[in-house]
C-alpha cells in the first residue's frame, strides 16, 4: 500500500495519494494546490488514478481540484 501526503506550508492543509501498491489503482484525496509531488509518485509507481475525492469544501482542500480531475481524466466526488 502507498500512502503519500503533501502539506501546504501556509495553510497547513494536506493532500493525499492512496494506492494499493506499485502498478495498481489509487485515489487522490483533497487538493491543497501542491499536487506535483503526489503526481510524481503516481508516475514513478505507475499508479492508475481512478478518482479525486473531496473531504469538505474549505478553500484549502479544493484548490484547483476540478482542474486536477480533468488533467487526470477522472471523476471527483464531493
Amino acid at each position: 500500500m502507498i500512502i503519500d501526503r503533501v502539506e501546504h506550508p501556509g495553510w497547513l492543509s494536506n493532500a493525499y495519494l492512496l494506492a494499493d501498491g506499485p502498478d495498481g489503482h489509487g485515489i487522490l484525496v483533497d487538493s491543497n494546490g501542491i499536487f506535483e509531488p503526489l503526481l510524481e509518485s503516481v508516475r514513478e509507481n505507475n499508479i492508475e488514478i481512478t478518482h479525486v475525492l473531496v473531504t469538505h469544501h474549505h478553500a484549502d482542500h479544493v484548490v484547483d481540484i476540478a482542474d486536477l480531475a480533468r488533467r487526470l481524466d477522472v471523476p471527483f466526488s464531493r
